[in-house]
C-alpha cells in the first residue's frame, strides 16, 4: 500500500444519498483520513430497509469498518431451506462457518455519525434538493442556495439516481415484471398458532415456498425477535386499481396478497393471515441496461445508482457496501486530487466483473422454475453460486489491485 505522505492533506469527498452504500464508503473513507459530506434528499425520519440480508462477503467488510452485525441484532445465517406451497422440504444447505448475519441501516449511520469512530467526523446534510452538479469541479449546488466543493463526488442515490444523469441520461431503469410485498412482524407470531410452530423453531435459516412465478420468502431479524417477510408476485398479478408511483414504499393490499396465495399450505396461509394491517408495502422490482461506465471526472457511482440489483439472491445490499469499502480502500491517506480519476478506473476495474456476473445470475434466479423458455437454476446451481458470492473479501481484493498498481507505475 501507498504510504502516507507527512503533512498530507486529507481529500474532501461528498456523498450524495445515506443508504447503506453511501453510508460504507463514507465510513472507510472517513477511516482512511478524508474529510466526508453526506448530502440527502430525505429527512431520515422513516428509514426503509428494516431488515438488511448481510452475507459473509458484506459482514467482512463491515467488521473491516468496526461494524460487527452481532452486536446489533444481527441474526446468524446458517442455512438455506427450499419449500414446496404445502410445506414440504425440498432443498436443505448448512452454510456452516459461510453462516450470513443480517443487520440494519441504523446501525451504519451511527457508525459514520459517532464523534467516537476513528477519523475526521462525518458531516451529513437532510432534506438536501440538488440542483447543479459539475463533474469535473465536483462541486454541487442546493435549491436553496447553498454550494459545496469537494475533490471528489460520490453518487449513492438508488435505482432511481439523480447524479446517474450525470453520465449517463439516456440509459434508465425499468420494470423486471415482479413485484414484492414485504412486511416485518414480531416472531413470537409464528409460535401463537399450530400452523407455524414449526417454523418457529427454525432458527438462523432463509425459508422459501416456491409455486414458480409465486414464492415467499422468511428470515429472523433482530436477534431472533422479528420476522422478515417477502411475497413476490408477477407484474399482472399486481392490483389493477393501484395509482401510486412506481416504488419502494407503496401500500399493499392483504386481502389482495391472500387471494393470490390462496393455494399455498397452511404454513403461508397462516404467515399472511398475521400480516399486520397497514404494515404491508409493495415494492417494485426495478432492473437496468448496464451502464457503459461507472465514473466521469470526478464523480463516481455506486450501488444501485450504478447497477440497480434485483433481490432474488440477498445480494444488492452487500455489492452496495462492497463498492463503497473497496473505494475507501483505494484511497488511503495521501491520495491527491490529481490521482482521484485513475483510482477511480482502478475502482471500477476492481468491481465491474463480480458485479455483473451476480447481477447476471440474480436476474436468472428471479426467473419462474416453469419458464419453458429459461426456467429457474436448480437449488443446487443457487447454492453453488451463493458460496462464489459470499467467500470474496471486496476490502483485500482492492487493496491488492492497488499493490500491483503501484508496481507497475
Amino acid at each position: 500500500m501507498e504510504a502516507p505522505k507527512d503533512g498530507a492533506a486529507p481529500l474532501h469527498i461528498l456523498i450524495v444519498g445515506a443508504g447503506i452504500g453511501g453510508l460504507s464508503a463514507a465510513l472507510g473513507l472517513r477511516q482512511q483520513g478524508h474529510k466526508v459530506t453526506m448530502i440527502e434528499k430525505s429527512k431520515f425520519a422513516a428509514e426503509i430497509g428494516a431488515a438488511i440480508h448481510s452475507a459473509s462477503n458484506c459482514s467482512r467488510v463491515l467488521r473491516r469498518l468496526g461494524v460487527f452485525p452481532e452486536e446489533h441484532g444481527g441474526t446468524p445465517l446458517v442455512g438455506f431451506e427450499m419449500r414446496s406451497p404445502d410445506g414440504q422440504i425440498q432443498g436443505l444447505t448448512d452454510l456452516g462457518a459461510d453462516g450470513d448475519k443480517d443487520s440494519a441501516q441504523a446501525t451504519l449511520k451511527d457508525r459514520v455519525l459517532s464523534s467516537d469512530a476513528p477519523g475526521i467526523q462525518v458531516q451529513l446534510h437532510l432534506s438536501c434538493r440538488i440542483v447543479a452538479l459539475d463533474t469535473e469541479k465536483a462541486t454541487l449546488v442546493l435549491d436553496d442556495g447553498r454550494s459545496f466543493s469537494g475533490d471528489m463526488i460520490i453518487g449513492a442515490d438508488g435505482v432511481h439516481s439523480w447524479t446517474r444523469n450525470y453520465i449517463n441520461a439516456a440509459i434508465k431503469p425499468f420494470s423486471f415484471g415482479y413485484s414484492c410485498y414485504r412486511w416485518l412482524a414480531p416472531n413470537e407470531d409464528l409460535k401463537n398458532h399450530e400452523a407455524t410452530l414449526e417454523l418457529s423453531k427454525v432458527k438462523g435459516k432463509m425459508v422459501e415456498w416456491n409455486a414458480g412465478q409465486r414464492r415467499v420468502l422468511y428470515y429472523a431479524c433482530a436477534d431472533h425477535t422479528i420476522s422478515n417477510f417477502g411475497a413476490f408476485v408477477p407484474a399482472d398479478k399486481q392490483e389493477q386499481d393501484r395509482t401510486s408511483a412506481v416504488g419502494w414504499n407503496n401500500p399493499g393490499s392483504k386481502a389482495h396478497l391472500l387471494q393470490l396465495y390462496h393455494d399455498f399450505g397452511d404454513e403461508v396461509q397462516q404467515i399472511l393471515q398475521s400480516v399486520p394491517e397497514g404494515d404491508l408495502k409493495e415494492w417494485d422490482l426495478m432492473d437496468m441496461a448496464s451502464l457503459p461506465t461507472w465514473h466521469k471526472g470526478a464523480l463516481v457511482l455506486i450501488g444501485d445508482a450504478a447497477h440497480p440489483f434485483l433481490p432474488f439472491m440477498g445480494q444488492g445490499g452487500a455489492m452496495a457496501i462492497e463498492d463503497g469499502a473497496a473505494l475507501a480502500a483505494l484511497f488511503p491517506h495521501g491520495t491527491t486530487r490529481a490521482q482521484v480519476s485513475s483510482r477511480l478506473e482502478l475502482w471500477e476495474e476492481c468491481r465491474r466483473e463480480r458485479v455483473e456476473r451476480i447481477q447476471s445470475f440474480t436476474r436468472w434466479n428471479g426467473r419462474s422454475s416453469d419458464d419453458p423458455s429459461l426456467p429457474r437454476p436448480s437449488y443446487e446451481e443457487s447454492m453453488k453460486f451463493v458460496l462464489f458470492c459470499i467467500k470474496h473479501d471486496a476490502w483485500e481484493h482492492a487493496i491488492d489491485t492497488l499493490k500491483k498498481h503501484i508496481e507497475l507505475q
